[in-house]
């Protein structure tokens, strides 16, 4: 009996067998062989598809957070006029401009305006700048449209940023000045004003005060700057055109001088400066050209 199964295990091992040994030499006849070469090609070819990949998310991410910055920012203006309201026009409104801005100006021209065309005529905005929409001037003298290639940067002796939609406009000191994109620029509040425009809401209240007691009169918020006490002694440090800081709040800005200087650097700030809020001035300027000709310097933190 033992003699019949080893007879018949016998052949069926031995056929096992073949049939491993066939069928590996058929693996390896039918495998793919490649050279080290072909394969180094390979894997340099799907590293660069795989970069490419990447690079395209990378493109796709850095759009999509430019957009949302973009929403962000105007949500920003968005909210900042809808917190001011309808501001009714208050007399005796705070100006940027003052007597000594009148009389740096000729043929009744005002500083600010002829800043503004010093600065064309040395093509520092320029008129061949092009601007967003067909007038440069949409309200006439006193006006500037924004820039065509950037919207938020201020046309020399334009620094009261006006919205349309709201018919508000902001001076510097309020306190969504920097997140409002301007849609019309001024060169005062009075030629804001002028064309329909009301003071904007995020000014600050100790401002509003003071204008309301001046009641309309600007001779009355004139003579209210000049009674209070500054330090050094002396009003005018530098001449027409300068205003030394009150003693009683060295961040106040005098009524029409807006440009901040520094003693110790011999530089001043425009309105545009990225250290403007931060900078305590050491003595105020009606307009560049009155900083420049007391030997101020324009700092390099002003945009490029």
């Amino acid at each position: 009996m033992s003699f019949v199964l080893w007879e018949i295990l016998l052949p069926l091992i031995i056929a096992f067998l073949l049939g491993l040994l066939f069928g590996w030499l058929w693996w390896g006849w039918r495998r793919t062989k490649i050279t080290y070469s072909e394969w180094e090609t390979m894997r340099q070819k799907a590293s660069r598809a795989s970069s490419t990949d990447v690079d395209a998310e990378l493109t796709e991410l850095r759009t999509d957070r430019d957009r949302l910055q973009a929403e962000i920012d105007n949500h920003v203006c968005v909210v900042g006029d809808a917190s001011a309201g309808d501001a009714a026009v208050g007399a005796g409104v705070l100006g940027l401009s003052s007597e000594a801005d009148a009389d740096a100006g000729s043929s009744g021209a005002d500083a600010s305006d002829a800043g503004s065309s010093g600065a064309d005529a040395a093509g520092g905005d320029g008129g061949e700048r092009a601007v967003d929409g067909p007038e440069r001037h949409p309200y006439g003298e006193g006006s500037h449209a924004p820039f065509g290639d950037d919207a938020r940067a201020m046309p020399d002796g334009y620094v009261v940023k006006g919205n349309a939609d709201s018919m508000l406009y902001h001076r510097p000191d309020s306190r969504v000045y920097d997140a409002t994109v301007a849609e019309v620029w001024f060169d005062t509040p009075e030629r804001a004003e002028a064309n329909g425009f009301a003071l904007a809401k995020s000014h600050p209240t100790d401002s509003s005060a003071s204008e309301a007691d001046g009641s309309g009169n600007d001779g009355a918020s004139e003579d209210t700057d000049a009674t209070r006490p500054v330090i050094g002694g002396t009003a005018q440090p530098y001449g027409d055109g300068s205003h030394a800081p009150f003693s009683d709040d060295k961040r106040a800005m005098p009524e029409g001088f807006p440009v901040k200087g520094n003693v110790d650097s011999m530089l001043y700030h425009r309105e545009d400066s990225r250290n403007y809020r931060a900078t305590v001035a050491e003595v105020w300027f009606s307009t560049p050209e009155a900083a420049e000709a007391a030997g101020f310097a324009l700092s390099p933190t002003h945009p490029s």
